[in-house]
């Protein structure tokens, strides 16, 4: 009796380990291999690419944000609208940064991109969430000390 194996080659912090697993029908009566979820197809895409795993635990907390946003409705049937509708949800009803906006863009390119393997366009017409405005730091007064204050106050000279 033969017995299919399927096996997964994963590389991790620089060691490559070969993982086989048996299935249980025999060769005679099997079932073709099921292919891979779309997140761990994104896994493995995001780790083909070397990215970090943190980077790897954002983006597939952003997918699955996104597939419950939309009633758990396959990303492979959703394109640029409903990524508009996402994001511009999170921007004036998530009241999320700009940062974590483009964080969540990134992924759900990355996925349609590596995961899916088809392109979709750049979103058009997004509401942006808001940049932190960035104020200069400018001092008011400049204060002077008579140099000799200074020295005996600091235990020179």
């Amino acid at each position: 009796m033969n017995i299919l194996l399927q096996a997964h080659v994963l590389t991790t912090r620089g060691v490559t380990r070969v993982l086989a697993y048996a299935l249980a029908e025999p060769v005679g009566e099997c079932r073709t291999a099921r292919p891979l979820r779309l997140l761990d197809r994104l896994r493995a895409a995001l780790r083909a690419r070397h990215y970090s795993r943190h980077t790897e635990a954002a983006y597939v907390g952003g997918i699955r944000h996104f597939i419950l946003f939309h009633d758990k409705q396959h990303p492979a049937q959703m394109a640029e609208p409903e990524i508009n509708v996402f994001l511009s949800n999170l921007a004036i009803a998530g009241g999320v940064g700009a940062f974590t906006q483009n964080q969540a863009l990134a992924s759900l390119l990355f996925m349609h991109r590596n995961a899916l393997e088809h392109e979709v366009g750049e979103p058009r017409g997004l509401s942006r969430a808001k940049e932190p405005q960035r104020l200069p730091v400018v001092l008011t007064r400049i204060v002077r000390w008579p140099r000799s204050n200074v020295l005996h106050q600091s235990g020179g000279c």
